[in-house]
């Protein structure tokens, strides 16, 4: 297994420019994660907004590039077999690849979630940047000027400041951003999966992924072959206030693993200056091992300190914007990160209720806006608090309540003509471009950069004097912040205590942080950018599986008490990250090659006389010596040319006729016992229903279970097959041992059974005999069956309470019927057939209370002429103002028949009325 660090987290953070690896593991090579560092954009000055666009003194005023150190080297290597993405910012740079020829075969995994987000955070970055296109021209063939002679030394100046070196003259990362067409390409070649859902890739590795929890979307992979296995760990939160917790539990006993989270050398403490003693990555107070057992190390890892400092910053964020909002200041938010923007979100919609006037918010943005809708769709990748939520009726952010209230408005661009209707200030704005150089953020810092009571919210990582170097002179309030972006330093022990590899992988830049110590049960190996490192290989010996029909055509024949040995000429199969031993088409190939492999060392001189009593014509080789230990060799002249090599090891036997091996084989083992057969007295253990095991009195179902998983049937069966590997003989003809294999898997039919299985008057369970040829009949057990909920469904139920368990709501959902489960879906059309929607109620209603309830709701209306007043009977109320309207009312259900969707509001408010909840 080999391992290059092809780009370190970008100035950005690991959040939003992963690290990124080149995995070579069982003869494939494999890229993890492939971002695009934005911060690069500092370079370049925003487009010019009119006469005071600013100074943009050394920023370069062209089309931007981009820059993916992933994509440049991987495309060097010449290509990859697949891409294993971790996160939506970690396929950014993605089409970069894809569109190379040498990518046209790989294959990309990521979550469904990151690859939904990835999309739409891609095709946003394709529209945005299109604004420079139309501005500057497209770009031409060739090299920019800005990229030649002395505006060469300018631009790896301005790179530098950026955060990005150690790269000297080296400008092939810096490339123009791909097209639309180009996305549509990769996402072609990705195949979504789901967390926990394995996936086999060329047969040779399994692949699975697992939440990392820091979030939407992002996971960590667990990859296993057949001799090695490893977890690949990037940017990771234990506990999340939004996203799946990380379940680690799923990523143990992995030989290696890959920790690829820069971020704990800057999270652990707000003061960088003085670390400290406690900064140590080996603490000696989590990392030892006296007295801490799992559960405390689990019980460190989901300790939610890092949930409440995420909140603790978070208020304070939004403390400072209301502070800037009440000194008549705007707010402007350009972050980029989903779940902090949720819980920002969250936290101010708490506040703003306490406001004397009513503050817009404001998010600008296509791609977040199709975010934030999304996150209401997919409550499974949520963490359980906000699951808890949907299940009781609540909304699962903060934010929906601002939606409904009206105080926060979505649109996908400034020049929205909805936005510029609603649009006042002082206003709080979110958007998502941190880089400060494309389009909304842009407009609006030229708007407010002047004035000392607005704030700009900036991520920490980003180069502020940079950023805002087109926008100087600027009176802004900055406020820079830092989140969380993955393991705290003082939680990678108990990690490590838990998942128990054997190798951990770890960047040469925590080497001082995590001194390696001399009682670990595991080893470090420390990787910088750019260089290659070998994993040893820890495992000396893999499995091989058998294969059904293999094991069941063995000839075994006993050594001892406990082993047997058998010929076999299988052929060596992959399959699914598994070897397995399989039967070859041809039975017959290569016969010539054939080994006999025995147990023990077989006395040459024994060999050779039972080969002379049956009648074979065989002597020692004249090089064979004698000597104890040697290779021993017998020359067989007669019936046919043969020779057998006996070791300590191994005896071989070199012959081309059948039958003449067959003699050889049958004279070197004649001394081996075949097991005896015992089967004319099965005895009443045989009995299905031996009253020992199928009594219920006094039996608890852990002591069936242990009835079940008692281990004798194993026993006993590698009493009589014990496999010694590698064989590759085989031998012919029938044994009384193979008969008595078949025996073992002989099924019988269940009417023959009948008599050995009566039925107990008290069993829970009924029997039921079917035979051959005859069709019975099964009944059903079950009178109701379960119906699901899509998500889109239940959120966009109005439940009104009844009493306090039991709620009830409309709902215009269609049957459908997927994997086996009844699930309510809305259709396609949500205003069809809304003339026979049905009001369902809890209870009867009354007639007369309905009419009257409609009239001073203003309706017009009365009892139909056909109706007779009679109690249980179908009541009718015709309505004829605001619109025509019938309702019929029974003791089971109420019906509404009306084309106009007002009037049918107005009577169904008028029905709520009466119902107390509808």
């Amino acid at each position: 297994m080999k391992l290059t660090c092809l780009a370190a987290p970008g100035s950005g953070g690991s959040y939003h420019t992963p690290a990124s690896h080149l995995l070579e593991m069982e003869g494939l090579r494999l890229l993890l994660d492939c971002p695009v560092d934005l911060s690069a954009l500092a370079a370049f000055a925003p487009l010019p907004l009119g006469a005071d666009f600013g100074d943009a003194g050394d920023l370069i005023c062209a089309v931007p590039y981009y820059w993916s150190l992933a994509a440049a080297v991987a495309a060097k290597e010449g290509g990859v077999d697949a891409v294993l993405v971790s996160s939506a910012t970690g396929m950014l740079g993605l089409p970069f690849l894809t569109r190379l020829p040498s990518f046209a075969n790989t294959k990309v995994y990521v979550t469904e979630v990151a690859a939904r987000i990835g999309k739409l955070m891609m095709v946003e970055l394709v529209q945005l940047h299109s604004e420079f296109v139309r501005y500057y021209g497209p770009d031409m063939d060739g090299t920019p000027k800005w990229m030649e002679g002395e505006k060469l030394s300018k631009l790896l100046s301005l790179l530098q400041k950026t955060g990005i070196k150690d790269e000297g003259n080296d400008l092939s990362p810096l490339m123009p951003l791909y097209s639309a067409v180009n996305i549509e390409e990769c996402m072609q070649k990705t195949q979504p999966i789901k967390y926990g859902q394995e996936v086999c890739f060329n047969g040779m590795l399994m692949l699975k992924a697992s939440s990392s929890g820091l979030e939407l979307g992002n996971c960590a992979w667990s990859l296993k072959g057949p001799r090695a296995s490893i977890t690949y760990l990037p940017s990771t939160a234990f506990v999340s206030a939004h996203a799946l917790d990380c379940d680690y539990n799923s990523l143990k006993e992995n030989d290696v693993i890959l920790f690829s989270d820069f971020s704990s050398l800057n999270v652990m403490d707000e003061d960088n200056e003085n670390l400290g003693e406690n900064a140590m990555l080996c603490d000696d107070s989590v990392s030892r091992d006296d007295g801490v057992g799992e559960d405390e190390n689990v019980q460190i890892l989901c300790k939610k300190d890092d949930i409440a400092d995420e909140i603790e910053r978070i208020s304070f964020i939004c403390s400072s914007i209301i502070d800037a909002i009440k000194s008549g200041g705007s707010v402007l938010v350009p972050i980029g990160r989903l779940g902090v923007i949720l819980l920002i979100l969250e936290l101010i919609s708490e506040t703003v209720h306490s406001f004397d006037r009513k503050v817009p918010i404001f998010m600008i943005s296509g791609a977040t806006e199709k975010m934030i809708a999304f996150t209401n769709a997919v409550p499974e990748w949520l963490c359980k608090p906000r699951q808890e939520r949907l299940f009781s009726g609540e909304a699962l952010f903060g934010h929906v309540e601002l939606l409904k209230e009206d105080k926060l408005s979505m649109f996908p661009h400034l020049y929205s003509k909805a936005l510029l209707a609603a649009w006042k200030e002082p206003c709080i704005v979110f958007c998502p471009d941190w880089s400060l150089r494309h389009s909304t953020v842009v407009h609006l810092l030229r708007r407010w950069h002047a004035d000392k009571r607005n704030l700009l919210v900036l991520e920490q990582g980003v180069d502020a004097e940079l950023a805002l170097k087109p926008f100087m002179p600027a009176a802004i309030q900055v406020l820079e912040c830092s989140f969380l972006s993955g393991i705290k330093a003082g939680k990678i022990n108990p990690l490590l205590a838990v998942l128990k590899p054997k190798i951990v992988l770890f960047p040469e830049e925590m080497k001082s942080r995590c001194p390696i110590k001399e009682d670990a049960p595991w080893s470090f190996l420390y990787y910088s950018k750019g260089k290659t490192i070998e994993v040893p290989n820890t495992r000396e010996e893999f499995e091989v599986r058998l294969a059904a029909n293999v094991a069941l055509g063995l000839q075994p024949r006993q050594l001892d008490g406990s082993i047997a040995v058998a010929r076999l000429r299988p052929k060596l199969h992959l399959s699914n990250g598994q070897y397995m031993l399989v039967a070859p088409k041809d039975r017959y190939d290569d016969q010539s090659k054939w080994q006999l492999l025995h147990w023990g060392p077989v006395g040459a001189d024994r060999v050779l006389l039972a080969l002379q009593e049956k009648g074979i014509a065989c002597a020692f080789g004249t090089d064979d010596d004698g000597s104890a230990g040697c290779e021993r060799s017998i020359l067989v002249t007669s019936p046919g040319d043969a020779l057998v090599k006996m070791t300590s090891e191994r005896t071989v036997i070199c012959c081309d006729d059948e039958n003449e091996n067959n003699a050889i084989l049958f004279s070197d083992f004649s001394s081996l016992n075949v097991m005896d057969e015992d089967d004319e007295n099965l005895g009443e253990n045989a009995m299905l229903c031996d009253d020992s095991v199928s009594r219920d009195d006094g039996i608890g179902e852990d002591e069936n279970v242990q009835i079940l998983c008692n281990n004798d049937d194993i026993a006993e069966e590698i009493e009589r097959i014990s496999f010694i590997s590698p064989l590759n003989v085989s031998t012919k003809g029938s044994t009384p041992h193979k008969q008595q294999l078949m025996l073992y898997f002989t099924v019988q039919f269940p009417e023959e059974m009948k008599l050995r299985c009566p039925l107990k008057e008290d069993a829970p369970w009924s029997c039921l005999y079917y035979s051959k040829g005859k069709t019975i009949e099964v009944l059903n057990t079950r009178e109701e069956f379960e119906v699901r909920l899509a998500a889109n469904v239940a959120l966009g139920l109005q439940p009104r309470q009844l009493d306090g368990t039991v709620a009830v709501a409309r709902s215009r959902a269609k049957l459908h019927l997927s994997n086996g489960q009844y699930m309510l879906v809305a259709p396609k059309d949500q205003s069809d057939d809304q003339t026979k929607r049905l009001l369902l109620h809890w209870g009867a209603v009354d007639a007369c209370r309905v009419l009257s309830a409609l009239q001073e709701k203003g309706a017009s209306c009365s009892f139909s002429g056909d109706d007779d007043g009679l109690v249980g009977s179908e009541r009718s109320i015709l309505v004829t103002s605001p619109g025509d309207a019938l309702v019929k009312i029974t003791s089971e259900r109420t019906v509404i028949y009306c084309d106009d969707e007002g009037t049918s509001k107005q009577i169904y408010d008028a029905l709520s009325s009466v119902c107390n909840g509808i």
